[in-house]
């Protein structure tokens, strides 16, 4: 592999691990994010009981904020839509922490296989020969 590929290499693994480092931030600003949505759901349902015209912008609020859809009779999130929400940013975090490690494996890829080939030479050990000499007798 030439030096330009090698550098090439260097600088796809190292794009790849920042953009992977960004949208590992960006997911766990969305789980922040998510989890507001659902408490603030939670706050205007209790509002609601004493105003019953708010329930509409609530659940436009939060339909839109978490891209689940609130049938009409519904009050409460079902547990399909809590779980909808979470698995989601789940995936989002480990689609960021693939990302950082491809990248990572990526930027060493050369470096792994230089190392490789230096830890194959094994030493020579020689071997002498033992001469054996006889007791003189007295």
């Amino acid at each position: 592999m030439s030096e330009n590929k090698m550098y090439l290499t260097k600088i796809v693994g190292a794009f790849i691990f920042v953009f992977g480092i960004f949208f590992l931030l960006l997911s766990v600003v969305n789980i922040f994010n998510d989890v507001e949505f659902i408490q603030e759901y939670k706050a205007c349902i209790e509002v609601s009981k004493f105003d019953p015209s708010v329930i509409d912008t609530c659940k436009a609020n939060v339909s839109d904020g978490l891209n689940v859809v609130i049938r009409s009779n519904q009050v409460e999130l079902s547990t399909g839509q809590y779980l909808k929400v979470y698995i989601k940013e789940i995936i989002e975090v480990l689609l960021a922490v693939l990302l950082i490690i491809v990248g990572d494996f990526i930027f060493q890829a050369r470096t792994i296989k230089k190392r490789e080939e230096k830890a194959i030479v094994k030493p020579v050990i020689k071997s002498t020969k033992r001469v054996v000499r006889k007791k003189k007798k007295k």
